[in-house]
């Protein structure tokens, strides 16, 4: 194996240099100075034509040179100390954003010819000092670049993500991402000029480099950006750009400009926010994109869904293009410098795992499952009850006798016929209950009352089988009737509407597409009703028990952690457990803690009539809680314990190089410097994976162990067929977060009501 990351080392080692220092100190009382030190940093370079600033903690801000215009800040003051030499490694913060400063220098400059407008352009554009945007396509075929835009003007953007760093030896690197965005060429004001409607638009500030920049709009004011306002301190949004040194932002208005509206946006921080039209653009996302050009969505998805060779024609076009940085020497990012051996990292390949299935036989295609038996069955017959829209009852009933008659008996029955697809009978053993419910589509109210009705009229019910229509809006009963049931501790199954069509469509019963959808709701039957389809053969380490922490945000501000367990070697999922103190923060408090990892203690005791001896924690992203805590509560009950962070963001992509060609690397793959590793989990047919950032916080289990069996538990989950790109440990509590008003609160339980 040969990988390849998108991370590129300079041809030599940075040499220090001089720079001009101020200092920041307080003013008064100052609740969060980090930030306002964030605030003049930002200030003292705009306001010189944003020339190179860079801060070192809170107290120090660089430049390259003596800056004469010194902002006005509240609450902190900036003086100048002085010129002095910074020594590369005990500044590194500063170097790198050096560099990031010279890159966009040097790309400011690039032009190249537009196949689309068929002239030269600028080749890209800055709008934030580490995020620089392309907006013409370097094409996979050939080296042709072009505009990628709609007839309404919204353009596609490549975006270079550029995150210089330094080592101890002085050398840098540039690690680089790619991603895509999408911008209308119009901004507020022209939209406000063609009448079309404005307010409850998410918008984004196009006049800063602040990534915090976005808001909606909540009203347009019946004022002028010529107008005094006293939100302002008596200046007008005009006056304010003259006298913060940004007039070229406003001295080429019209007389027709100046009588544009203010505009009022609510910021992320829920302070109102007056802004001049022309610098405000919608903010548009894939999802926003497909309901206001859905067939440019479709044609884009070649641009956009890059495979690794073309993601490295790319960044290596991109290297090309930043040539040497005289300032810095003529230090050189070199496209072949980016090997693991250059980078300080070693590779690896994890070969995927056996499940094991009924009597304990070994398959590695999860679909013969239904050929062997599941692992486990629950204890008891499931009776389950239905429920569907008006008008499709028929339709309905039809297709829970095809799921029911699979399951018991292994074959489909269509008009008398009956067709052998699985070769056991009993793989579910359901217990006929004849309880069928119909809902009126569009009230809430009467969502509820009909959830409600079926549980209290029928207390014999262990699972509702429930048909909702396909449009995922807020007609849809989805929410309600899970949020009712699971106050009642009844799982539910949901099917749409164009599902039970297609299990209905048996004309061509030897090509039978309804098997897939009978296979996943099978599945979904069964482990919502406590089973188990299949389970690890073994997993790499001596460990007892694995836990999956999370923290959930349904509401602003108020957060729920959740826990989810897989039990022994073979990664069992016995139960989970939510607790029903709420938080706030994203941080575990203690009490919380002990609520949950006691519930994990007692219901090993209860299976295994002892306790774990070793625990493996894996923390959805960051792991901030107190470390003490988990020492004295482990050490004092003579448990082992490892934390792991399992983050989704932040890896760092990487290729296979096979002679002069990239590929994407195969799931199992991954590579480690020792504290911290990239997994890939997945096989990608379109695009490339993403990979996984593991690192180990606490205890004695090597890495790579860890990257294994966090493979191993990427390849467990149980409510489908599809894999996971998470392991099942995260995956399910993040489902549990995203999920928290369907699932019963303060119990364990083993049957996935978040599925």
């Amino acid at each position: 194996m040969d990988f390849c990351l998108e991370i590129f080392k300079s041809n030599i080692p940075l040499k220090e240099q001089e720079f001009y220092e101020y200092t920041l100190s307080a003013v008064g009382s100052v609740d969060n100075f980090y930030q306002l030190s964030g605030k003049a940093e930002y200030a003292l370079s705009s306001q010189n034509k944003f020339k190179f600033v860079s801060r070192k903690g809170d107290t120090y801000l660089y430049s390259l040179e003596q800056l004469q215009n010194i902002p006005q800040i509240e609450g902190v003051k900036i003086e100048f100390t002085g010129c002095k030499k910074l020594d590369v490694n005990n500044y590194k913060e500063v170097y790198s954003n050096l560099i990031a400063y010279h890159i966009n220098k040097i790309l400011k400059q690039k032009k190249t010819f537009d196949e689309k407008s068929k002239k030269k352009i600028e080749k890209y554009k800055i709008k934030l000092k580490k995020s620089i945007y392309n907006p013409v396509m370097l094409q996979n075929e050939g080296e042709k670049y072009t505009s990628i835009i709609n007839d309404d003007g919204i353009r596609v953007y490549r975006v270079f993500d550029i995150m210089p760093y330094i080592d101890e030896n002085r050398y840098a690197y540039l690690r680089c991402d790619i991603r895509h965005v999408f911008e209308s060429e119009k901004t507020i004001y022209d939209m406000m000029k063609e009448n079309k409607k404005i307010i409850g638009l998410k918008v984004d500030y196009i006049w800063t480099n602040n990534t915090n920049s976005t808001g909606i709009i909540e009203e347009i004011i019946d004022k002028t950006i010529s107008d005094k306002l006293s939100e302002l301190k008596g200046q007008s949004l005009i006056d304010y750009f003259i006298n913060t040194n940004q007039s070229y932002r406003v001295n080429k208005f019209t007389e027709e400009d100046k009588k544009a509206n203010v505009i009022k946006v609510k910021g992320c921080n829920k302070k109102p926010l007056y802004f001049i039209p022309h610098s405000l653009k919608q903010v548009i996302d894939r999802e926003s994109l497909k309901k206001i050009d859905s067939k440019f969505s479709r044609d884009i998805e070649k641009y956009i869904k890059m495979n690794m060779n073309y993601r490295m024609k790319v960044l290596a076009d991109f290297l090309d293009d930043i040539g040497c940085i005289k300032e810095l020497g003529n230090l050189k990012f070199d496209f072949n410098l980016c090997r693991t051996s250059e980078l300080g990292f070693k590779e690896g390949k994890i070969e995927k795992p056996y499940v094991l299935v009924a009597n304990k036989e070994k398959i590695k295609n999860k679909r013969d499952v239904f050929n062997k038996g599941y692992f486990k069955k629950p204890n008891n017959k499931i009776r389950v009850a239905v429920m569907c829209p008006k008008g499709y009852l028929e339709e309905t009933k039809m297709a829970f006798e095809k799921i029911s008659s699979f399951n018991t008996k292994g074959y489909i029955k269509n008009k008398g016929k009956l067709y052998k697809k699985i070769e056991i009978e009993g793989l579910l053993d359901l217990e006929e209950t004849n309880i069928f419910y119909e809902y009126n589509i569009g009230d809430i109210t009467e969502y509820k009352r009909t959830a409600l009705n079926l549980i209290k009229n029928n207390e014999k019910v262990d699972l509702v089988l429930c048909v909702i229509p396909n449009e995922h809006d807020e007609n849809n009963p989805y929410s309600e009737f899970k949020t009712v049931w699971a106050k009642y501790k009844i799982p539910s199954q949901m099917i749409c509407v164009d599902s039970i069509k297609v299990i209905n469509d048996c004309s061509n019963m030897n090509n039978y597409n309804g098997l897939y959808y009978i296979n996943e709701i099978s599945l979904g039957m069964l482990v919502k009703s406590g089973g188990v389809p299949w389970i690890l053969e073994e997993i790499t380490g001596d460990v007892d028990c694995f836990i999956g922490l999370d923290v959930g945000n349904p509401q602003k501000g108020i957060r729920y952690p959740s826990s989810s367990v897989l039990f022994d070697k073979n990664g069992t999922f016995i139960n989970y457990f939510k607790p029903e103190i709420p938080q706030t923060g994203e941080i575990i408090v203690d009490k919380i803690l002990q609520e949950i990892f006691d519930n994990i203690i007692l219901s090993f005791e209860t299976k295994f009539n002892q306790p774990p001896k070793h625990i493996v924690i894996h923390r959805d992203g960051f792991a901030r809680e107190d470390i003490n805590w988990y020492k004295q509560y482990f050490q004092s009950k003579n448990i082992k314990f490892d934390i792991v962070e399992v983050k989704k963001q932040g890896a760092v992509k990487f290729a296979t190089k096979k002679g002069n060609v990239f590929i994407n690397p195969e799931a199992g793959c991954y590579v480690t410097n020792g504290q911290y590793a990239y997994l890939v989990t997945n096989d990608i047919k379109l695009g490339s994976p993403r990979p996984l950032k593991i690192e180990k916080v606490y205890g004695d289990i090597p890495l790579d162990d860890i990257v294994k069996q966090i493979y191993y538990l990427s390849e467990l989950h149980v409510g489908s067929f599809k894999k996971t790109r998470l392991p099942v440990t995260t995956e399910y509590a993040d489902r549990i977060s995203k999920n928290i008003m369907y699932i019963p609160s303060g119990c364990l339980s083993d049957k996935l009501f978040f599925l």
